[in-house]
């Protein structure tokens, strides 16, 4: 017979209530591998109780490390894994660590849907944080997560139009591509749509025009979904309904779902750029403030520190960068834009 996940549960709380001592790590270790299959119900009931993050805190955790082991191979479901993960995000030691990665590295085939739980409970932030402690860039866990991130259907968006770039007879162009990167306000409390931000929609719209006046061959639109953490809206995926609306075809449109940052909004322009063979780049920004708008940023590198940002988050300079006017930027990329990143699994 199963055992019943109450009945562990209640187990589990009788040793977490004692008040003369901390509870034995390996009886609570014991507990959980005698009853496997119903771990994933008791880890949800304790934290209903909420009693989880005392079954989770360093003192259960670190003694022999029989508990985390537990833990790791019996949890079997998504639901307490996030829950355990949740719990131990706030924390800045190892044992939280090793916790968190080793979730991440046990939940396999299961980690695509894990890791889209993680941003919609807007935890995706804090997990990063964490797993990079203390100058961790390239683990396990880290490529893992890269390598399961959502794709918000970037691949086959982009086929039509990569096959129409690399098919004979496209006109000549002074540019190879516009580049418009997304905007949402840092300080944005709820998920807002593009339809609620001029500055975006502007970008879009001078875009189109430049689209429509032969101005490149093929418009690029990259951002993630950034702000407020777990938003449902992606910016990259926004601007490009836009562009269809204002009459630029599909054909003409490529995404990139997944750029956080101005860093990487041009990061990632220049990998599409350099794997289509391309060399000219236009980006059209502004808009959002008066002074010190995205255009200033990238057109005075130097003088914005955009450049010094590079070097410190990537490790190194983008590319070449120079102004046309107030709205546009010429972009060529530089050949290490290809580096992956894995301290940003969302953004490699």
């Amino acid at each position: 017979m199963p055992v019943d996940p109450q009945l562990l549960a209640d187990d589990l709380c009788e040793l977490l209530h004692r008040r003369d001592e901390v509870a034995s790590e390996r009886d609570l270790a014991l507990l959980l591998l005698d009853s496997t299959e119903v771990v994933d119900e008791a880890v949800c009931e304790l934290a209903q109780r909420g009693l989880l993050g005392r079954l989770l805190c360093q003192q259960q955790l670190t003694s022999e490390g029989v508990l985390l082991a537990a833990l790791r191979d019996c949890v079997q479901s998504n639901r307490s894994r996030l829950l355990i993960c949740h719990e131990l995000l706030p924390r800045t030691d190892e044992t939280a660590c090793l916790a968190v990665e080793q979730m991440i590295v046990h939940a396999r085939q299961d980690l695509p849907s894990l890791f889209c739980l993680f941003i919609a409970h807007g935890d995706y932030e804090p997990l990063r944080k964490l797993l990079t402690l203390h100058g961790r860039h390239d683990t396990p866990a880290l490529r893992a997560l890269a390598g399961a991130r959502p794709d918000y259907g970037k691949d086959p968006l982009n086929q039509v139009t990569i096959d129409h770039l690399l098919s004979e007879g496209c006109a000549a162009t002074p540019y190879d591509l516009l580049i418009v990167p997304g905007f949402t306000p840092l300080a944005v409390t709820r998920p807002t749509h593009l339809r609620e931000l001029p500055a975006a929609q502007s970008r879009v719209a001078l875009a189109a025009t430049d689209m429509q006046a032969g101005w490149a061959r093929a418009v690029l639109v990259t951002g993630g979904s950034v702000h407020p953490p777990g938003t449902p809206y992606n910016e990259a995926l926004m601007m490009r309904e836009r562009l269809l609306e204002l009459g630029i075809p599909s054909r003409q449109i490529l995404v990139d779902p997944h750029a956080r940052h101005s860093t990487t909004n041009l990061r990632n322009a220049g990998r599409v750029m350099r794997s289509l063979g391309m060399t000219r780049g236009l980006i059209v920004t502004g808009f959002d403030r008066a002074v010190m708008s995205q255009a200033f940023y990238f057109a005075h590198s130097l003088l914005s520190t955009f450049q010094l940002r590079c070097q410190q988050d990537l490790g190194y300079s983008v590319g070449e960068l120079r102004e046309v006017d107030e709205h546009h930027i010429a972009y060529t990329p530089s050949q290490e834009v290809t580096t992956p990143s894995y301290n940003d699994p969302l953004d490699v």
